[in-house]
């Protein structure tokens, strides 16, 4: 069984508080980003898959944190969690070192979005992010881009009930 990190949040009320759980899926210059944008209490807000090219896996795993941070000011959810899998990607997008000219761009779109919102880039092992997983495989396999924001499948729902116990 894995464990959990708990976060305690301080400051203003966390009642506003969103989790965007984000992975991706790689194969040769392919891949497919997702998102998973859940409220405070666990109900689903949205759901996000496109696919996109990508140099690598991990090009590909922060171009899912930088959809993330772009779907949060989209909505307006200027507090919020966002947690991949990656732990490569997540440090990478917390350094203040200088990211490989590759993923530079990448890198700087993501501080960009942290300077201006409450973000805060975390790691969950993958039996905790199986929601984004799951959508990961649906969106690879999807002949076109999608979004979600009701009419949720049963499967994304339960699966979403699951990561939150």
């Amino acid at each position: 069984m894995t464990s959990r990190m708990k976060v305690h949040v301080s400051g203003p009320s966390t009642s506003n508080l969103v989790k965007l759980k984000c992975d991706a899926s790689f194969k040769g210059s392919s891949a497919a980003i997702e998102i998973v944008a859940c409220n405070c209490n666990g109900s689903l807000l949205q759901c996000l898959g496109e696919k996109c090219r990508s140099e690598s896996v991990l090009a590909a795993e922060l171009s899912a944190i930088r959809s993330a941070c772009i779907l949060a000011a989209t909505n307006g959810w200027h507090h919020a969690f966002i947690e991949s899998d990656s732990q490569s990607a997540i440090s990478l997008a917390s350094t203040e070192d200088v990211p490989p000219w590759s993923l530079a761009a990448l890198v700087s779109d993501i501080e960009y979005w942290k300077s201006q919102m409450n973000l805060q880039l975390c790691w969950a092992p993958r039996e905790c992010n199986f929601a984004a997983h799951h959508v990961a495989k649906v969106a690879y396999g999807s002949d076109v881009n999608f979004i979600w924001v009701d009419n949720f499948p049963c499967d994304i729902t339960s699966i979403v009930r699951s990561d939150a116990l």
